[in-house]
């Protein structure tokens, strides 16, 4: 779907996390990587990480993951996940 909206969308994943990777930086912040797309004028991909996103991890086989913790950081912290069906931090309706 990534590459209909945006064909360089591969391109851009691949230098975008090899960089941050290189500077020591969180190369699966998908916050960040939306704000750059969208800095550089490239369409939202939204808020879900993609698979490709995702598989940073075997392109480099997590070497650089362990010093950083890894996982998916930045806008995805916290955030309520599609498949989530917890109700924490939902408002509470009125019990009268």
């Amino acid at each position: 779907m990534q590459q209909q909206e945006n064909p360089n969308f591969s391109d851009q994943l691949n230098e975008w996390q090899q960089v941050r990777g290189e500077r020591g930086e969180d190369p699966m912040d998908w916050g960040a990587f939306r704000e750059h797309l969208m800095a550089i004028g490239a369409p939202d991909p939204g808020f879900v990480p993609t698979n490709e996103f995702q598989e940073y991890v075997n392109r480099t086989g997590g070497d650089k993951m362990g010093a950083m913790g890894g996982g998916i950081t930045g806008a995805m912290a916290g955030a309520e996940m599609p498949n989530d069906t917890s109700d924490e931090g939902l408002p509470k309706p009125d019990q009268g």
